[in-house]
This record gives C-alpha cells, structure tokens and sequence, in this order.
C-alpha cells in the first residue's frame, strides 16, 4: 500500500510522490495535501491507487534526462483512471522547469521547492 495511506480522509487533496522522505517534508511545506509515497520509482501501480479512486489526486514523479518516469506514472494514471473511472492528476511541473542538469541529479519536488527558496 502506500505509505501514509492510514491517514486517508474526504477533507484533502491527495498529493503522492515516490519517496516516504519527500512525503514527510512536504507534509510540512505544503499541510493542505494529504501526501503518499510509492517507496519507489517502480512501485506505482493501479492497484495501489485505488483507495484514492474518490479523491482529488495529484501524482508527483521525480524527474530525469529523458522524461521517462513522467511518461511511466502518466500512464499508470491513465490506466487507473480508466479501470476506476475516475482521473489521476499528474504534475508536469519537473518535466516543464526543472534544469538539465536538475534532471540529471533526478530531482523530486522537495529538491525543487527548496532549490527555489534559496
């Protein structure tokens, strides 16, 4: 299951990232979402998002060279969306402004939000 999946409730947007770490930090940066970790890159599934099949979902995957776990996570996504039908939000937000070589060190969106504080 995924990680903080107990704290599931009606009142928050779910935000679901890879990392239990990213998830823990991010509770704190952003306490509107409710957010979920994978525990890794290969461990999103539709099976793992159908608990969230009746929320407000955005998926945050991290980012690399070649766009290739965006591309992975949208269409896990799709495909839970369409089993549960019900759609599953994915950011682009990496993909669209993280820099070469922010892609290359295969940032997250933690690594993001603090890179852009400083």
């Amino acid at each position: 299951c995924l990680f903080g999946l107990h704290l599931l409730s009606e009142a928050k947007t779910v935000a679901v990232v890879e990392s239990e770490k990213t998830a823990v930090i991010m509770s704190e940066v952003k306490p509107d979402y409710l957010w979920l970790a994978t525990g890794g890159k290969t461990e999103l599934n539709v099976c793992k998002l159908k608990p969230l099949q009746n929320h407000k979902v955005i998926i945050f995957p991290d980012t690399d060279p070649d766009g290739s776990t965006y591309k992975e996570w949208f269409g896990i996504a799709e495909a839970a969306g369409d089993v549960y039908g019900h759609p599953f939000t994915v950011s682009s937000i990496l993909e669209q402004y993280a820099t070469p070589s922010q892609k290359k060190a295969k940032i997250d969106i933690v690594d993001y939000i603090f890179k852009q504080n400083k």
